[in-house]
């Protein structure tokens, strides 16, 4: 499946962004999660109560090691597009929420589950220390054959107070192009769309928090898939919702 996919990051990637912990489903489990969630739950055989009773075991075990509660997801993608997900903000501190994040009708997981069952591919579980991250603090870089082509804020509709002044937006950019060629060379893929968080005024460290594939569906945020608009600058919504822009490269 997807290079992207957390279960194929490389360790040295791996270790730039958040303490996390994996489970890889079994074919049962795999039926009882589809099944329970609901969204084209035809698709996925009838299991017994005791393989969602042996995963929610599994992922009890597993979150000792998050006392202060874990983003659950798939090694694809997390399940935010339900109530469930908006409430708990995707945390759980026990198997039962793990579980229940994760069955809550939600379309995106539906999607990735029946993908995995055409594929014939028994798909992951991830658990991932909880942080809490400002959304001003997430930005989206976009990488070409193994070169940097733009960064934008992630939540691009929104205007963070102080984001696009130019001393915040000339801190941003020394911290990008010092992160830059570290993410490189641990990165396995050469072309992708990386996910950082990077927090305002230089306070911690950048993480990386996930890859998606490069070009549509990926949300391109204040960028367009057009290779002319990839110009290496980073970008920010103003006040007057206005794109702010700044180049990254000296």
């Amino acid at each position: 499946m997807s290079e992207t996919w957390l279960e194929n990051w490389p360790e040295g990637l791996a270790g730039l962004s958040f303490e996390q912990q994996g489970l890889r489903l079994s074919w049962a489990e795999v039926h009882a999660l589809g099944r329970l969630n609901g969204i084209h739950g035809h698709c996925f055989q009838r299991s017994s109560p005791e393989a969602l009773e042996g995963l929610t075991a599994r992922l009890d075990d597993a979150l000792q090691r998050f006392p202060q509660g874990a983003f659950v997801r798939l090694g694809s993608r997390s399940p935010k597009d339900t109530l469930a997900s908006m409430l708990m903000r995707n945390r759980a501190f026990n198997g039962a929420q793990a579980v229940h994040l994760l069955t809550n009708g939600s379309e995106r997981i539906a999607f990735e589950l029946r993908r995995c069952l055409r594929a014939a591919y028994t798909p992951w579980i991830f658990l991932r220390r909880w942080c809490d991250i400002p959304p001003e603090s997430e930005f989206r870089c976009f990488i070409r054959e193994g070169q940097r082509v733009g960064v934008s804020q992630y939540h691009h509709d929104s205007h963070f107070e102080g984001l696009d002044a130019k001393e915040t937006l000339e801190c941003l950019r020394e911290r990008i192009l010092t992160f830059f060629p570290l993410l490189t060379a641990r990165s396995h893929v050469t072309t992708a769309v990386f996910d950082l968080v990077i927090p305002r005024g230089g306070d911690g460290p950048v993480t990386l928090l996930e890859l998606n594939p490069y070009g549509a569906p990926t949300d391109p945020c204040l960028f367009s898939w057009s290779a002319q608009d990839m110009d290496d600058t980073l970008r920010v919504r103003t006040a007057t919702g206005e794109i702010a822009r700044i180049r990254l490269s000296h």
